[in-house]
């Protein structure tokens, strides 16, 4: 017997190496867990960013129909408003994420250029899309508010809101002023 533990004891490995091995083993392996952890939340928001970045790109478009633009943007009371449920609404947005990832749209917020007092403008408006990425739901990270921007062009009338503007009937009289100057004539 004491041969046998001479040949143990001579290979240089002991309990004390041991222990230390599978000590060094757990920290590698917290480090990858933790790694691991890291990297599903990054991929997450990666996801909600692609997700909110079209929504804004849809809602764009969506707006540079006048019809569209006039039910997402409103006078109330002398403030112009946001409201995109018209665009997508909340079930949508969920139906969107295949229920695996939780993001909603909190708030709008409009920024208006300087607007002249008196005649007619067209302005670019800012609207403000406040999104709430719910992070606490999908891997237990605190709840943090990414704000996405879109703008709409909108005509104002003495200074007053009066609506989108119709890119189309703008191409239309566009068009006709353009053929009736090649003709010689004035377009009224």
């Amino acid at each position: 017997m004491s041969g046998l533990r001479k040949i143990l004891n001579s290979s240089g490995f002991s309990y004390l190496d041991g222990i230390l091995a599978l000590g060094m083993a757990g920290v590698v392996s917290l480090g990858v867990i933790s790694l691991s952890g890291v990297s599903n939340k990054q991929s997450i928001m990666a996801k909600q960013n692609q997700i909110m970045d079209s929504y804004i790109r849809g809602l764009r478009d969506y707006m540079g129909d006048k019809e569209s633009c006039d039910l997402v943007l409103r006078d109330d009371s002398g403030t112009l408003v946001a409201d995109v449920s018209s665009y997508l609404g909340d079930d949508e947005i969920k139906t969107l994420l295949d229920g695996k990832l939780s993001i909603e749209h909190d708030l709008t917020q409009v920024l208006l250029p300087s607007i002249p007092d008196s005649g007619r403008a067209v302005l670019p408006v800012n609207i403000y899309v406040y999104f709430n990425r719910n992070l606490q739901s999908n891997s237990g990270t605190a709840k943090t508010n990414p704000v996405k921007r879109t703008t709409a062009s909108v005509v104002f009338e003495d200074g007053r809101y009066a609506g989108c503007i119709d890119f189309e009937e703008v191409a239309k009289r566009s068009a006709f002023t353009l053929a009736c100057e090649t003709l010689g004539g004035i377009a009224s």
